[in-house]
């Protein structure tokens, strides 16, 4: 299910994603049209419509024009569409797993305008592709910021693609003034990511041991996905440690200033650092299926069995990738600093 709760909690709408279909969400309304009598789909204030509509701020149509024309938009009377920051990060979405599609991206400022709400993927979607998609900075497309801070050109469309740096409470004009923030076509990997997460519902593991999730600390582009499972009792000596500056035993600290030195120049110094990451989290995603099979034997014997043996997994695990980042920003820093020029690669 898909809910939004607008401001003051006076009205909310709730909406059931179908099984063979996939939503993209960019912090912004996305259910266009409910029928609230069918209750297996749709669950919300009973009047969202009459609502909208007694106080002016009705919009009608949108993308399904076909078969909702003159009814009532409800991501459009409540909610600003297409703004700066989501218009091309939902497009960017549904062209990415439905590209057959064609989807065209909306303007800004299109408030009456909607994407198609649920979209059926032109094949299944993997969490290695969701991996990808976290990271994704328009490759590609005329929008392609994966060189950015040096991009400064402007796309045909009239974006502009500069992207403003943050950093230690300050702003970098590499590549963009903060005023140029406000003209940016935000993308997914965006460098004011913590971390990205993604949960996948497996009918195989008991509820009891919950989800196979993935986490990447700090900015995903440069960062690892890492398996994490309900059922652990302890958390990662580096996860504990929370600070709003660069601690060397935070792993938080340790993915988020290699990223940052990998933003200084994604050809040179990135590139290297997101194929190892990317053959990592690979290789870590095949491992699993030996690991739940060995969790689930455990777990038919014993769930404390399973229990110690998937906790210190996890911590295992997280912890080599920690220390490994810490390694490689050792590293990094060491080509800065005689290398500027050259390309930084991983041994």
């Amino acid at each position: 299910w898909h809910e939004r709760v607008w401001p003051g909690r006076h009205r909310w709408l709730a909406s059931k994603v179908p099984d063979d279909k996939f939503i993209i969400v960019a912090n912004d309304m996305v259910t266009d049209y409910a029928d609230l009598s069918d209750r297996a789909n749709f669950r919300g204030t009973a009047d969202l419509k009459e609502f909208a509509v007694k106080h002016g701020f009705a919009v009608y149509g949108g993308a399904d024009e076909g078969v909702h024309a003159g009814d009532v938009n409800l991501a459009a009377s409540y909610g600003e569409n297409n703004t700066k920051y989501n218009t091309g990060r939902r497009w960017r979405g549904y062209n990415l797993f439905a590209p057959s599609k064609k989807i065209a991206m909306l303007g800004y400022g299109d408030s009456d305008k909607t994407y198609p709400m649920f979209v059926t993927p032109d094949r299944k979607i993997s969490a290695e592709a969701v991996m990808q998609f976290q990271r994704d900075r328009y490759q590609g497309t005329s929008y392609d910021l994966s060189l950015a801070p040096r991009v400064t050109t402007l796309n045909p469309e009239g974006y502009d693609i500069k992207e403003t740096l943050f950093y230690d409470g300050a702003a970098s004009s590499a590549g963009g003034s903060d005023a140029d923030r406000t003209k940016t076509l935000r993308p997914i990997g965006f460098n004011t990511q913590m971390h990205t997460h993604i949960v996948e519902l497996l009918p195989e593991l008991p509820p009891e041991i919950g989800a196979r999730m993935w986490i990447a600390m700090a900015q995903s582009e440069h960062s690892v996905n890492l398996p994490l499972y309900g059922l652990i009792a302890d958390t990662c000596k580096y996860d504990k440690t929370v600070s709003d500056k660069y601690v060397p035993d935070s792993s938080y600290w340790q993915f988020q200033n290699v990223a940052y030195y990998c933003r200084y120049d994604r050809a040179k110094y990135g590139k290297a650092v997101q194929d190892y990451w990317r053959a990592y989290e690979l290789k870590l995603s095949e491992e699993q299926r030996e690991v739940e099979a060995k969790m689930l034997a455990l777990y038919k014997k014993d769930p404390a069995l399973a229990r110690c043996y998937i906790t210190a997994y996890v911590l295992d695990t997280r912890e080599k990738a920690a220390e490994r980042a810490r390694e490689i920003r050792s590293a990094l820093l060491e080509h800065i600093k005689n290398s500027p020029d050259g390309i930084f690669k991983i041994d």
